[in-house]
């Protein structure tokens, strides 16, 4: 149990950095160097373990969608970063479950039950309060109570779950290496974005306003992404995915502890009340869903 306590205080650990990482590079570039650098270390990683690099020629679509609606989401994810606790940010994603049974649902590859659709109308009802009454971006507008930066950032978190389908086909459907998978698209969509922050931000000064800083948060924010990847596919050895993605609803609790205690982020009762009905959602979702899953090896 300590493990599973251990990879969710990671993942959430990539929020904080994340934010943090914007207070010394621009937000592209941030998101952009980061990727290109996991890619590296999941690359390595793979060489040392002298496993397959080959990819089929009729796949190479597949991963090119996979490194846009999965990794290349982060960027206007991260320009609107700025705007947004590390906290909201959290919570949307928490969503990404959700989100990506819907997909998978529509895409007719998985069932929806009634019980499925109770938990994911409850999990997205259960954002309204964080999203419509905390309001902590309300400097750039929005749509009726919904900020301008929520919105894209719910947006990406759509595509980002449409990229998680994508790369269900291409671990599941096509047998390719977990591990190949990421690192492919974590190096396409790192590249991408590289040779696209140029072009949506000003390089007068560099990238970069304070080089030595920007290292300190994005060498612990590279080894936080490879590990907590590292520890989730040796987890999946005694655990079921769905069981690992069901303590995704942790993530905001340990992003809240860590904003509050590093980026001075206040939080809100609105945040425990939205937390409390997607833990709701969630659990009426997956307990349906252990009905029909198998456990995975």
């Amino acid at each position: 149990m300590w493990l599973l306590l251990l990879l969710h205080a990671i993942f959430a650990s990539t929020y904080t950095l994340g934010k943090s990482s914007l207070l010394y590079a621009t937000p592209v570039f941030a998101v952009s160097i980061r990727l290109f650098l996991s890619a590296i270390v999941l690359f390595a990683f793979l060489l040392y373990q002298g496993k397959s690099f080959q990819i089929k020629r009729r796949d190479f679509l597949l991963f090119a969608s996979l490194s846009f609606f999965l990794f290349y989401s982060y960027i206007p994810d991260f320009m609107v970063l700025p705007y947004i606790s590390s906290t909201k940010w959290a919570l949307i994603y928490s969503l990404t479950p959700f989100c990506t049974a819907l997909i998978a649902y529509f895409q007719k590859l998985e069932h929806m039950s009634w019980m499925k659709m109770v938990g994911l109308c409850i999990g997205f009802v259960g954002m309204m309060p964080v999203l419509i009454l905390d309001g902590d971006t309300n400097a750039l507008g929005g749509l009726w109570r919904f900020s301008w930066p929520e919105i894209v950032m719910f947006l990406c978190m759509v595509s980002y779950s449409y990229g998680w389908v994508i790369a269900h086909k291409l671990i599941r459907q096509k047998k390719y290496d977990a591990a190949l998978v990421n690192g492919v698209g974590m190096l396409i969509g790192g590249m991408a974005g590289l040779a696209t922050s140029p072009l949506v931000e000003s390089w007068s000064a560099g990238p970069v306003s304070s080089f030595w800083p920007f290292c300190a948060i994005m060498i612990p924010l590279v080894l936080a992404t490879t590990l907590a990847f590292t520890i989730n596919t040796y987890l999946l050895k005694f655990y079921t995915v769905t069981f690992l993605m069901f303590l995704m609803f942790v993530d905001p609790l340990y992003v809240a502890l860590y904003g509050r205690v590093f980026l001075g982020e206040q939080v809100s009762g609105y945040f425990f009340v939205s937390i409390f009905m997607l833990f709701v959602g969630l659990y009426l979702f997956y307990k349906e869903e252990l009905k029909h899953c198998s456990i995975e090896p």
